[in-house]
């Protein structure tokens, strides 16, 4: 259970590894709450329910903040939480990490084919396409 081991490892030294990924600790309260409350979970949890939860022990925050300045910078530094059409988990085996896997890919290819129908607008447009390097 690698991910169920990463999670551990980050709960044991959240700075450490936040650090080691340059990523603000603003919300490591929060990202903890979060870890420890999925691990405590059997299955899927829907986002309401996360913030909810969240909201329940003091913090405030909100879904997209949740997702913005919480779930993405986890995934940052290393602790990858799934996610899928049921909501978000820590992968306890290898279906729910190949679910997770398949979920995200989709997600990227559909962004992609998103991000060639706005290419292709700015070009009729007459506009010249940006480099874009990913840093």
């Amino acid at each position: 259970m690698p991910f169920v081991a990463r999670t551990r490892e980050f709960l044991s030294n959240p700075q450490q590894f936040l650090n080691n990924a340059n990523i603000s600790t603003r919300r490591q309260d929060e990202m903890i709450a979060t870890i420890n409350f999925l691990l405590q979970q059997a299955g899927s949890v829907n986002l309401d329910r996360i913030v909810e939860h969240l909201i329940s022990q003091g913090h405030a925050i909100g879904p997209t903040q949740w997702q913005q300045e919480v779930l993405d910078p986890l995934r940052d530094s290393g602790v990858f939480i799934g996610s899928s059409n049921r909501g978000y988990f820590i992968p306890r085996d290898r279906d729910q990490a190949i679910d997770a896997y398949r979920f995200y890919v989709k997600r990227i290819i559909a962004e992609s084919q998103r991000s060639g129908i706005l290419a292709d607008l700015i070009r009729r447009g007459g506009w010249g396409l940006p480099n874009i390097q990913i840093d």
